[in-house]
């Protein structure tokens, strides 16, 4: 088999090895120079390197590829699998696909996992319910109306860990943010608004679930619950986040299937947010991907198998293995971050509890840096990373809930003088 990867992610933190043989099959990895320099030396693959430009990933792509041709007649035969494991590069990935007639995900079906707005129609389309909602650029058309007047949501319809989500009070509060050009969202406050890429939404309240999981023929084979302790929201605001398992029930499994089957996921991993509100779950946003931060290695740990290992042969067509079978191996796990975007501001103080919490049995994994190490400015959720991250176990739910709140409350924020 001959396989396209689009290399943006470091390449020690997908492994592509554990699931795809390099010795059997022939792997071209596309990236810049700068990302390519993940990809081990030592490796079986061709490295092929892109300048991206106005022209966007997928014609950068192909000027690449057709740039760099390989040695020999083997490497003149079209791509089997064309993949992407960066949420970001999903679209051009089906882009590809579709102009080289490569088998998988379409650019149709890629949208209905990536635009916000999309799988939004998709899934009320098939009565699930979901936030009331509206494009921004049909909102300013003036073809259309606010259908609610309570809190509101302005988020881009592409993002990903609530980068540029801002909660208003109000729909008209929203409204006048955004004629005002005082959204704090410097696409939509600029003298050239992008409406485009943003959408607005109905506020919906309740905690916040997440559904992580494999699919194989659109059948959705093995799914994992978490509930957050926090949003990713409040996290870009300087607030811890994390989530912890529970159990899934039929009925809910059955709401992920109807979910699945929306927006056309026929293989891989998916991640599922959801709002436990009164009137009943309430779909959030979903993608044809494993979850970020702590999810993969928290699942992977309360299966016992290797979640990304299993969505690569998904991919490539070479999992033998009986993905029904897997269950919790006794633990319910989790994962917490705390965020270090702001430590130019201020720093995250210990109580006396704290100390007790890194060596309680609970712990898996503990990562914890120097408070003057270099931070980024932006919200990271590499657990290694930020300030303090980790993954903890335990046989009861609630003793992973309880530890997570526990730390989170052990730690106080004190702004700089």
């Amino acid at each position: 088999m001959k396989i396209l990867i689009l290399h943006k992610i470091d390449y020690a933190k997908m492994l592509y090895h554990n699931g795809i043989d390099h010795d059997l099959h022939d792997v071209v990895y596309v990236g810049t120079a700068e990302k390519l320099k993940s990809v081990p030396p030592d490796l079986r693959c061709r490295r092929v390197v892109r300048e991206d430009s106005a022209s966007g990933i997928c014609q950068s792509v192909l000027e690449a590829l057709k740039a760099s041709p390989g040695e020999g007649d083997d490497d003149t035969r079209p791509f089997d699998r064309i993949i992407s494991l960066s949420e970001y590069e999903l679209l051009a990935a089906a882009e590809l696909r579709d102009a080289l007639g490569v088998h998988g995900p379409s650019l149709s079906d890629a949208r209905l996992v990536r635009d916000k707005v999309a799988m939004k129609k998709a899934v009320t389309a098939m009565g699930i319910d979901a936030p009331r909602f509206i494009s921004l650029a049909t909102l300013r058309s003036g073809n259309a109306s606010l259908e609610w007047t309570g809190r509101t949501v302005l988020k881009p319809t592409h993002g990903a860990g609530s980068e540029d989500v801002v909660i208003f009070e109000n729909a008209s509060s929203a409204m006048a943010a955004i004629d005002g050009h005082c959204t704090g969202v410097a696409a939509i406050d600029g003298e050239r608004p992008n409406y485009d890429a943003y959408e607005l939404e109905e506020f919906v309240g309740g905690p916040i679930v997440h559904f992580d999981g494999l699919v194989r023929d659109g059948v959705v084979e093995a799914a994992c619950g978490s509930r957050y302790i926090g949003t990713c929201q409040r996290y870009n605001e300087n607030e811890p986040l994390g989530s912890y398992q529970i159990d899934l029930g039929a009925e809910r499994l059955a709401w992920i299937q109807r979910v699945i089957e929306a927006v056309r996921i026929r293989v891989g991993a998916f991640h599922l947010e959801a709002i436990e509100s009164e009137r009943g779950l309430v779909f959030l946003e979903i993608g044809n991907r494993i979850g970020g931060a702590g999810v993969t290695q928290a699942t992977s740990l309360a299966w016992g198998v290797d979640l990304q290992e299993l969505e690569l042969r998904l991919l490539v067509d070479e999992c033998h293995f009986d993905l029904r079978q897997i269950a919790r191996q006794g633990k319910y796990c989790g994962w917490y971050v705390v965020p270090g975007h702001r430590y130019r501001q201020g720093r995250w103080s210990e109580s006396g509890a704290f100390e007790q919490l890194r060596s309680d049995a609970r712990v898996i994994e503990w990562h914890e840096r120097d408070p003057d190490a270099a931070f980024d400015d932006s919200p990271d959720y590499d657990l290694p990373s930020v300030p303090y991250g980790g993954i903890v176990g335990a046989q009861r739910s609630e003793d992973v809930r309880d530890y997570i709140s526990g730390l989170f409350a052990s730690l106080a924020w004190h702004p700089a003088a």
